[in-house]
C-alpha cells in the first residue's frame, strides 16, 4: 500500500481525469520505492521518516504520516515520473531537476564521513 495516495498525487501534477489512476498508482509506488533507495533504506517505513499518529487507532493504516519533507520527495519523484513517462528525446541538451535530490539529502542514511 502506497504511503502516498493517488489523489495526493494527481493534485501535486495537476491531473484531472481519473481513466489513468492504475498508472498513477504504479508510478506512486514505483517513486516511493526510489525515493527509499536513493535514501539508502529498504522503506519509507522507518521511524525517523514518520510522523506520529493523531487521533487514528495505531493499527489503523493511516496512523502514520509520512513527514511532510518525505512526502514532497514522493511527490516530485513521482511527477517526475509522470511527465517523463515514455518520452524519448535524441539530440536535445536536457537536465534533470536536482531540486528533490538535494532535499532528500537531509534523510539519507550511511554516506560515510
Amino acid at each position: 500500500m502506497n504511503r502516498v495516495t493517488t489523489a495526493e498525487a494527481k493534485s501535486y501534477s495537476n491531473i484531472y481525469f481519473s481513466e489513468k489512476d492504475a498508472e498513477v498508482e504504479t508510478l506512486v509506488a514505483a517513486a516511493e520505492e526510489y525515493v527509499a533507495k536513493f535514501l539508502n533504506r529498504d522503506s519509507l517505513s522507518d521511524s525517523d521518516l514518520l510522523e506520529g499518529p493523531d487521533s487514528p487507532a495505531p493499527d489503523s493504516p493511516g496512523a502514520e504520516q509520512l513527514k511532510p519533507g518525505v512526502k514532497i520527495l514522493v511527490l516530485m519523484a513521482f511527477d517526475e515520473f509522470w511527465q517523463n513517462r515514455g518520452i524519448v528525446v535524441t539530440g536535445t541538451i536536457t537536465n534533470e531537476n536536482p531540486t528533490w535530490m538535494r532535499a532528500a539529502h537531509l534523510y539519507r542514511k550511511n554516506l560515510g564521513v
